[in-house]
């Protein structure tokens, strides 16, 4: 099944590209937008084919790739894969090309958070990773905990659109007073990037919405692509003995998206998941009508101050996830 069956009321987007089309202020002419782009964000939980990490991967490894040939990603970005869950993906996309250092050596060693692209649709420009800690410039824990967490970047071009925007892609821990820096830590990087670039930001966030983390994000102007898309109600997306319990992974844009569609993968192959936490795509577009971004307040949006300079609280700890 083809990524265009899968979105169902969304095929139409992606058949026909001149259903999305934006008015000109000089004649009025109908100008087709170029086909939104597909941006897939999971989470696929550690595991090997053997031993004490295995996690079930040899029985979910069949289920995942059944999902994500299924949705055939332009974008792709993991979190938690190991090595070899990164090579596997790598398989069933030959094509692509991926960005991503292992976070506990800044090599192979440890969790990714891999991002995968389709070359056809996507040129990189410039790509890294950066440690959530005191020195993100090299492995090292971060704050209050005791794993390492990272955030994996790149600038992309679409081809199709001929526009350029920055992607961030990372695992959030466990500790509240840690997640708050990793917020700040990438709203800063937003706030300090001059080249006006949209910003999208895939992310297991490790708490819920309405924690002072989300609020962060909201500062720097990034919206959640389930919210943009005028849903009631956000799914949970992460999954405890089949029983789905929380909200924790999330796709952000800033004003210069545009977004199409949303959908949580929480379906069973077979009575199985893939993981535990659901896969998360987004349709999202350069050209035409952008999200709204409600506020940026601190104020409005309960911070006491610029989050730049307000001081770490401390917070109830995340009782899900990993």
């Amino acid at each position: 099944m083809s990524a265009r069956a899968a979105f169902p009321a969304l095929a139409l987007l992606l058949a026909a590209s001149s259903v999305f089309a934006e008015q000109t202020t000089t004649d009025e002419v109908e100008v087709p937008r170029a086909p939104a782009l597909r941006v897939l964000s999971w989470n696929i939980q550690c595991g090997t084919d053997a031993g004490e990490k295995a996690n079930g991967w040899p029985e979910r490894k069949g289920i995942l790739k059944e999902l994500l040939l299924r949705e055939e990603p332009d974008l792709l970005c993991t979190q938690e894969a190991l090595k070899n869950q990164v090579d596997f993906i790598q398989g069933l996309f030959p094509k692509y090309k991926r960005i991503g250092v292992g976070r506990d050596d800044g090599k192979d060693e440890g969790e990714f958070c891999a991002i995968f692209y389709d070359p056809r649709r996507l040129k990189e420009a410039e790509s890294g990773t950066f440690w959530l800690s005191e020195t993100p410039g090299q492995p090292s824990a971060c704050w209050n905990d005791a794993t390492r967490r990272i955030v994996t970047w790149a600038r992309f071009e679409d081809l199709r659109e001929g526009k350029k925007f920055l992607v961030y892609n990372t695992h959030w821990p466990q500790n509240a007073a840690a997640r708050q820096k990793s917020a700040r830590l990438i709203a800063k990087k937003i706030h300090d990037d001059d080249s006006g670039a949209p910003i999208l930001l895939a992310a297991d966030l490790n708490c819920a919405p309405g924690a002072k983390e989300w609020r962060i994000l909201a500062w720097a102007g990034l919206v959640n692509t389930e919210t943009a898309t005028g849903a009631p109600f956000l799914h949970k997306t992460f999954q405890y003995g089949g029983v789905p319990v929380s909200t924790i992974d999330a796709i952000f844009v800033n004003k210069g998206w545009g977004v199409r569609g949303h959908k949580v993968i929480d379906e069973r192959v077979e009575k199985k998941f893939a993981s535990d936490h659901f896969g998360i795509a987004a349709l999202v577009s350069l050209s035409g009508p952008t999200v709204r971004v409600e506020t940026t307040d601190p104020k409005v949006l309960g911070l006491q101050s610029d989050p730049l300079t307000e001081k770490a609280e401390p917070a109830e700890e995340a009782k899900t996830g990993e």
